[in-house]
């Protein structure tokens, strides 16, 4: 939930969506214009008032309209809104699922992400936190989304099952030529330190950093790396492995669960559990399984 968009897209999107967090209702009470109902049969409604206020509330902010540079919202936008409920509630009910909670560290980094956007449209710091302050009443509510996030992250991350698909991470040590990678290797048997030996000897750019390229799929990697990475066990030394820079000493550390990609499998999966019943389909529109999100009206 950490790549950059275009900055007054990402924001005003953000904006949107957790300031309707306040429409959602699991008591019933008020017009309900979307009722979802989870697996365990917990359910949720969203109220048409709430998404009218909403509506009106940001259409109408002053502040939203410079950021967005008097462009109209779109004919959609309580569509959009709607499906942005869902997707908060969602995220709660996950959360709640997992055992996750969120921390006050999750609760700054989120501010400070909020702020960095600001940052986009405000080089001044001054007008950063004025913008802040006349947007408090949405930014409060995209800090407790953001951090529910990271919660969420952390939470899939933590419950994750051994087994499960992750990234290797990997460091090496690159030679000029095959007796300096033998040569290597039979130091690290024998006991040196791999980044120690890295830092002294390798000709690669990650050298002084200890030989590490961090976690990424094998695949970013060229064909002989690749290989050697994919058959390797973690902790083993291998090599030399020769490629068009040189010859490679490697070892896989470990395997890194990439929580992004983890939760967006998951929101997908929770997704196509959901039953979603639009009430005020005239305004709205309809649910549609295929895409899990509800489609606007045609005019």
């Amino acid at each position: 939930m950490r790549t950059r968009t275009t900055p007054l897209t990402a924001l005003l999107l953000a904006l949107a969506l957790v300031a309707g967090a306040c429409g959602l209702s699991r008591d019933g009470g008020d017009a309900a214009a979307v009722r979802i109902t989870y697996p365990d049969g917990d359910v949720t409604t969203i109220l048409s008032s709430e998404i009218d206020e909403l509506f009106e509330a940001n259409t109408t902010n002053e502040r939203l309209i410079e950021l967005n540079q008097g462009t109209p919202f779109p004919d959609t936008y309580r569509t959009d809104l709607a499906n942005q409920l869902i997707s908060v509630d969602l995220l709660r009910s996950e959360i709640d699922r997992l055992g996750g909670e969120i921390t006050a560290e999750d609760e700054t980094e989120a501010r400070e992400d909020l702020l960095d956007q600001l940052r986009s449209f405000y080089p001044d710091e001054a007008e950063v936190q004025t913008a802040a302050d006349e947007l408090s009443v949405f930014l409060g509510l995209l800090i407790d989304t953001r951090a529910g996030q990271l919660a969420f992250e952390r939470a899939l991350a933590d419950t994750a099952p051994d087994d499960a698909v992750g990234v290797p991470c990997v460091r090496h040590i690159l030679l000029e030529t095959e007796e300096a990678a033998v040569d290597v290797i039979g130091r690290i048997d024998g006991g040196e330190d791999f980044a120690a030996v890295a830092i002294e000897a390798s000709t690669g750019p990650s050298g002084p950093a200890g030989g590490d390229l961090g976690c990424s799929p094998s695949t970013n990697y060229v064909p002989e790396f690749r290989d050697a990475v994919d058959a390797a066990e973690v902790g083993q030394v291998v090599g030399p492995v020769q490629t068009q820079f040189g010859f490679h000493v490697v070892e896989v550390t470990g395997y890194e669960v990439q929580t992004l990609e983890l939760a967006q499998q998951r929101f997908g999966e929770a997704f196509s559990e959901l039953e979603v019943e639009v009430l005020d389909s005239d305004n709205l529109g309809q649910w549609s399984e295929g895409l899990g999100q509800i489609v606007a009206p045609t005019s």
